[in-house]
């Protein structure tokens, strides 16, 4: 990066314009102004001439620092050197003044309009075909960073995104996995909850439903932390390949993958070795090395307690350490202190990882409606609904709510964690239903 401070004046001449750069600020002796002819107020045709930059007659036009602008400076727009290479000093209109005209008809992006390639220092005219008035218009540039805030708020995918997301099961219990259809309404009714802003739906299993969960989740501006829930090398290869499919039948988009979670509780709960499960890591990696275009993680998903004992499961994987951590099951912990309880788990993995600025996703959270007391922990849709917002109080980088809707095949106590009620009447009852009885 160039040193602000390495050229403290200089000259260009170009004709009659001259621009004086300094190391405060670039002003240009020249501004266009861009025409705009407007008929029965609709704009027909533009035109840009220069005029002088007068500070006094033009006071709206005030200079702002941008980072993250693609537009040169005044000074570089003919391809010149900038200075600064830090921020770009542009200029843009900041004064709305009311036409003395009955004509206020807006005209949107009139630099792009008129072929200006520096909409970053413009004087607006607008002529309409009864009169003329000389009305500066604020002329909004475009960033990368408002854009990237914009998608965010409104749930759109983007390379962060809210960073949270919930967990789903798109099988029966008799059975089978659901229909697109029926995925399609679980997921209208998670995206009508307003309490949450979710980004990504995370699944535990490559299979046919992959690519039905994908079409569902992108309709809803999702991405998938897609899951292998089999770690033998041959169901690793074959999940994979659902995996990959899903996303050959998506616009082979494989933005749409957040990161792809290999097993889950494999030393935990399922009294796997550390090794074993890297070993299965590696070989995902292997498979996955035939798509070239995911740029996700590759990882596996475990307990704060098997990773603070086996932290390998988290050094050198070349991304997110992913953890599951639920609150209730520590009876030392009430509802109000979900969101504490986790942060502090974080800080005793980070203290086990080799690098403790790695980033923590905890993928697996949340608190039940209807399951026994364990000590201080209580279960209950009033003590849901303050574990949940205490959870999100924390604003965590990363953190994956279970579940939406009940799950009636796990053990009793981790069965009536749902949170999204979409008939009105069952706590967390999922809408397309569940089959075999439930």
């Amino acid at each position: 990066m160039t040193d602000k401070h390495s050229h403290p004046e200089k000259h260009r001449r170009d004709g009659d314009v001259v621009t004086v750069v300094d190391t405060v600020v670039v002003v240009a002796t020249k501004v266009p102004e861009v025409v705009v002819f407007i008929s029965d107020g609709v704009p027909v045709s533009t035109m840009t001439e220069e005029v002088n930059y007068d500070p006094v007659s033009m006071p709206g036009l005030v200079a702002s620092s941008s980072s993250s602008s693609t537009s040169s400076s005044a000074a570089g727009a003919d391809g010149g050197d900038n200075v600064g290479g830090g921020g770009q000093q542009q200029y843009h209109s900041t004064t709305m003044i009311q036409p003395t005209t009955t004509s206020t008809t807006p005209v949107a992006n009139t630099a792009s309009a008129a072929g200006n390639t520096n909409p970053a220092a413009v004087q607006t005219t607008l002529i309409t075909s009864a009169t003329k008035a000389t009305t500066p218009a604020p002329v909004v540039v475009a960033s990368s960073k408002s854009s990237a805030a914009s998608a965010e708020s409104s749930g759109g995918s983007t390379s962060g995104g809210s960073g949270m997301g919930f967990t789903y099961d798109p099988f029966l219990t008799a059975g089978g996995d659901k229909t697109q259809a029926q995925i399609n309404t679980d997921f209208e009714a998670i995206k009508n909850q307003n309490d949450y802003q979710f980004s990504y739906v995370r699944t535990y299993k490559g299979d046919p439903a992959t690519a039905f969960v994908l079409k569902a989740a992108r309709a809803n501006g999702w991405q998938l932390m897609a899951g292998i829930s089999d770690i033998t090398p041959a169901a690793i290869s074959s999940e994979v390949a659902a995996i990959a499919s899903a996303v050959a039948a998506n616009d082979n988009d494989w933005s749409s993958i957040k990161m792809i979670a290999v097993g889950n509780e494999e030393v935990g709960q399922k009294n796997q070795a550390a090794s074993v499960v890297l070993a299965a890591v590696s070989s995902a990696k292997s498979s996955m090395s035939a798509y070239p275009a995911y740029t996700g993680g590759v990882q596996t998903v475990d307990t704060v307690d098997a990773i603070t004992k086996n932290p390998s499961l988290c050094d050198d994987n070349g991304g997110a350490c992913t953890v599951n951590c639920h609150p209730f099951f520590d009876p030392n912990t009430d509802c109000s202190e979900a969101g504490s309880f986790i942060t502090n788990q974080i800080e005793l993995v980070k203290k086990a990882l080799k690098n403790p600025n790695q980033q923590i996703i905890i993928t697996e959270t949340g608190w039940p409606w209807d399951a026994a007391t364990n000590g201080q922990a209580v279960a209950g849709t009033t003590q849901q609904s303050k574990a949940l917002q205490a959870i999100q109080a924390e604003n965590l980088p990363g953190v994956v709510l279970f579940s939406p809707y009940n799950t009636p095949w796990n053990p009793v106590g981790s069965q009536n964690w749902g949170f999204v009620t979409a008939d009105g009447a069952t706590q967390g009852n999922c809408p397309s239903g569940y089959g075999g009885g439930y």
